[in-house]
């Protein structure tokens, strides 16, 4: 089931909330799409806290996975059980997002993926 709401709507909610909690120490530094897709980018939003720390997060919505034709259910070694959350990180043959983030994390190691595990308003 997808969720009730965008993935601006939950970044935006998300980088509020952190910006409380870490003090940032600047306003933070949301990408164009085409700075987003250049070296060193790959990441929805950027905060500096004022520990120094640089956090770096790529949105993505969650699906709500609750039927039991879900492909993560049954794979050989997966323990997954019904009902879960789950989200897609884009294939490289479409974008470079992954590796842009991947390149980031090894320069700036608080670069992460954030996904709701909530999925209705």
């Amino acid at each position: 089931m997808k969720a009730e709401f965008s993935e601006f709507t939950y970044g935006f909610s998300l980088v509020n909330e952190l910006a409380k909690a870490m003090s940032v120490s600047a306003v933070p530094i949301f990408p164009s799409l085409l700075e987003e897709g250049k070296k060193g980018g790959g990441y929805d939003a950027k905060l500096k806290g004022k520990s120094g720390i640089i956090l770096n997060l790529q949105f993505k919505l969650s699906d709500w996975m609750k039927a039991s034709n879900a492909r993560e259910i049954g794979i050989p070694g997966h323990t997954m059980t019904l009902p879960y959350y789950r989200f897609e990180i884009t294939s490289k043959r479409i974008s470079e997002q992954q590796s842009l983030l991947l390149a980031l994390e090894a320069i700036e190691p608080f670069t992460f993926y954030a996904a709701p595990a909530f999925h209705t308003n």
